[in-house]
């Protein structure tokens, strides 16, 4: 990791006792250290954990500085540092997803969510189904078993259109764009992407997913 990322201070008082901290910046995770008995080789540590609030866990007795603490720290990194990062880096499927303007709202109406598609409505999904097909292909370039796990999903989701309402549709139809970005294995950065070519495709019907 960059070493940038993280911030040290000596004496940072925790609880009774004064500890040599390391933090993530912009963030709540620490790592804290306290030497015991003014040892160089024993000591105490305590580190946020990847739990709701990132609370400190309790203080855990080290007798070697350099290969016991070390690992310790490297388990931090992998275990909290790293989750934490790529979860603020995800982006928020919900309103990428749902994400519009209230004028596209004001032109399509809310209908009650409980209610079922018209044949209007179901036509202009399936349509918008095989360009949102039509981009995938284009810009990811899947390979042809992709392909084939692309097509039914998508043909799940435009048969969802007669068995289900307009809510039980939407998360389908939230799914099915998730399912088909981690079957066509892509990071973040592409991940978004795919989701703003839904949402683009999907345009005249996102009253649907709001």
């Amino acid at each position: 990791m960059e070493p940038g990322l993280f911030s040290a201070k000596d004496d940072v008082m925790i609880g009774d006792y004064s500890y040599f901290v390391v933090t993530l910046r912009d963030s709540p995770l620490r790592f804290a250290v306290r030497p015991h008995g003014g040892s160089f080789e024993n000591s105490w540590h305590c580190c946020s954990q990847f739990r709701n609030g990132f609370p400190l866990s309790g203080e855990t007795y080290t007798s070697d500085w350099t290969t016991d603490l070390g690992l310790r720290f490297k388990q931090w990194l992998t275990q909290v540092v790293t989750p934490y990062l790529d979860d603020i880096a995800t982006p928020d499927l919900w309103e990428l997803l749902t994400g519009t303007s209230s004028r596209t709202r004001m032109a399509v109406g809310t209908p009650d969510e409980l209610e079922n598609f018209s044949d209007e409505e179901k036509l202009q999904i399936r349509l918008a189904i095989k360009d949102f097909r039509l981009v995938i292909i284009n810009d990811f370039g899947p390979t042809k078993e992709q392909i084939k796990s692309i097509d039914e999903r998508l043909k799940y989701l435009s048969e969802a259109l007669e068995k289900h309402n307009r809510f039980d549709w939407k998360g389908i139809a939230i799914n099915t764009a998730i399912a088909i970005g981690i079957a066509l294995s892509l990071n973040t950065e592409q991940g978004a992407r795919l989701l703003q070519l839904f949402r683009q495709i999907f345009s005249n019907v996102l009253y649907l997913l709001r």
